[in-house]
């Protein structure tokens, strides 16, 4: 009797044991963190990026699509601008990176490093175990 009820625990005590398997559940929040700010992205279904300009009669102009020559007239005309790389998330703006550049070697490393931002965003919504990205 002491071995058939021994028995009965054992096979009781594997099966329950046997549904606590390598079942992980991970938190899905996820945060951006940039400059001291902390966002939470988890319900973004939009990401999107812009870089435009405000000049001095304080009129937004969108760069994208300038080129050399079209960035380098835009400044002759305009004078000082004030460039905002800016990542956009559904309603919601966040200014990446403001600079006033003079020539287009510095506009189009503002440009480069936006998209490079967005490409680490990107990578960072596909990875399901990570949960922070910290953004420079």
């Amino acid at each position: 009797m002491k071995k058939a009820a021994t028995c009965a625990i054992v096979i009781v005590a594997l099966i329950v044991t046997v549904g606590c398997g390598s079942t992980k559940v991970y938190n899905t929040d996820k945060t951006v963190i940039y400059k001291g700010s902390m966002s939470n992205i988890s319900n973004v279904t939009h990401f999107s990026s812009k870089i435009e300009a405000k000049t001095s009669a304080g009129d937004s102009v969108d760069l994208a699509g300038y080129d050399k020559t079209r960035f380098e007239a835009f400044v002759a005309k305009e004078g000082t601008v004030m460039v905002q790389s800016l990542i956009i998330m559904d309603d919601q703006t966040m200014v990446y990176q403001s600079a006033t550049p003079k020539k287009y070697s510095e506009f189009d490393k503002m440009r480069k490093g936006l998209a490079s931002v967005m490409n680490q965003i990107a990578d960072f919504m596909k990875k399901k175990k990570t949960t922070q990205l910290n953004l420079k």
